[in-house]
């Protein structure tokens, strides 16, 4: 039967069929019908191979091919091809014992990053390994992470738009009848990095005044009392308050930093930025962090609120000492109380105008002010700063005035520039 099946032409000889056309000849080669008989030989034939002594091997070609052409019969009788119906069956079969027992839904394996589906677990696993899969995840997490970025500052401006919704504070009366707030906000303090803010002009109307509390939504009468009640109920006092010249100044700064920037005043303003104001007092209060870092290059920060020219080694800036430009910026105020203004401003200065404000008078109110702070610092028992650490930063600050001086004057040089002091404002 089989011979005259194969004298018919159009045959194959693996799955023993004839076809009455070559079209549907070349649709079998490509069936999976024909590809697993062909597997079943090729299986046989390497099984038959291993069971031949290796002594056979050692003789001619000759001998080799006829050992191949006597087992050929041999390799067909082991693994028979099975018909089309059987194979259909063996289908099924096996699309039966894939899916989930007891008449459920067989599992699908459906990837969403490619939006394929795949039939069974190792076409998904080798799927997911590929290069191109991972190539489109990591685009579609480079996508997310952008629009993230954008929607971040309109998320912010709305979660702080509600919590100061939510969180009205409650205004009552102190013992003392100053005015005191009282925050009912139960929310956990949160934080967003520097890296994923991106610089934004800050609302100076939530600066926080200078007789408010920096921590608390305490307020008080003056300054006066809201830095003696800093200092008793969280532990705060101006570093080096003994060499502070500005202390309205500094608060104001103070309060621009944490009203408007929700900034902690100890932490690193680069790396920690909080949601809101209320956020960031909890931080403050609860980290134990209020208190002014004068260490490193954050004593720059703050160095136009301090004078250490006492602390300065004699005749270094004996310059300084004689001779003193104005607030106004257009003259130097003289030791002996005298004012010198620059000849080019000649024809402004024969007008007559008066001052605006009272420089002297300024002056003497912030020498008051100096004066009665350090003296309710010493009553809560505040000892001040050790000397040599307020000499070490003098020392610093001293060497990082010349170190610029001498960049400025370089740099002038170098543009045919070095006269600054009226330049910005006459041009």
């Amino acid at each position: 039967m089989t011979e005259g099946i194969y004298s018919l032409g159009q045959t194959c000889y693996t799955c023993r069929v004839a076809f009455t056309a070559s079209d549907v000849q070349r649709d079998h080669y490509q069936s999976e019908w024909h590809c697993y008989n062909l597997k079943r030989k090729v299986h046989s034939l390497l099984g038959l191979f291993s069971k031949i002594s290796c002594r056979f091997f050692t003789g001619s070609l000759y001998l080799f091919n006829f050992i191949l052409i006597s087992i050929k019969g041999k390799i067909v009788a082991d693994l028979p091809p099975i018909s089309l119906e059987q194979f259909k069956l063996k289908q099924k079969l096996f699309q039966d014992s894939n899916t989930c027992g007891n008449g459920s839904e067989p599992e699908s394996f459906f990837c969403s990053s490619c939006s394929k589906n795949f039939q069974s677990q190792n076409t998904f696993n080798h799927h997911i390994s590929s290069k191109k899969h991972r190539e489109i995840e990591a685009r579609i997490c480079a996508n997310e992470k952008s629009e993230k970025a954008q929607k971040l500052p309109d998320t912010l401006s709305r979660s702080i738009q509600s919590a100061e919704k939510k969180d009205e504070p409650h205004i009552g009366n102190s013992s003392d009848g100053k005015m005191s707030y009282e925050n009912t906000s139960n929310e956990n303090e949160s934080c967003y990095s520097g890296s994923e803010i991106d610089d934004e002009e800050y609302d100076e109307t939530q600066a926080i005044p200078g007789n408010s509390c920096l921590y608390c939504c305490h307020i008080s009468s003056d300054i006066e009392s809201n830095l003696l009640h800093m200092g008793g109920c969280h532990g705060f006092f101006l570093p080096d308050a003994q060499y502070c010249i500005d202390v309205e100044g500094m608060l104001g700064y103070l309060g621009q930093k944490v009203g408007c920037g929700h900034y902690c005043l100890f932490c690193s303003s680069e790396k920690k930025r909080f949601a809101s104001l209320d956020a960031c007092q909890k931080h403050m209060r609860d980290k134990g962090h209020c208190r002014v870092v004068r260490e490193g290059l954050a004593m720059l920060e703050y160095e136009e609120f301090y004078d250490y020219s006492p602390l300065y080694p004699g005749g270094e800036d004996d310059l300084n000492s004689q001779f003193r430009l104005a607030d106004d910026g257009y003259s130097l105020l003289l030791p002996s109380g005298a004012r010198v203004g620059h000849r080019m401003l000649m024809r402004y200065y024969k007008q007559h105008f008066r001052s605006v404000q009272n420089d002297d008078g300024r002056i003497k109110q912030k020498k008051q002010l100096n004066k009665k702070i350090f003296g309710a610092y010493k009553k809560l028992g505040w000892t001040g700063s050790a000397d040599g650490s307020a000499a070490q930063i003098a020392k610093d600050i001293s060497f990082m005035k010349r170190l610029k001086a001498k960049n400025d004057l370089h740099i002038g040089l170098a543009n045919n520039k070095i006269w600054k002091k009226f330049s910005k404002r006459i041009q």
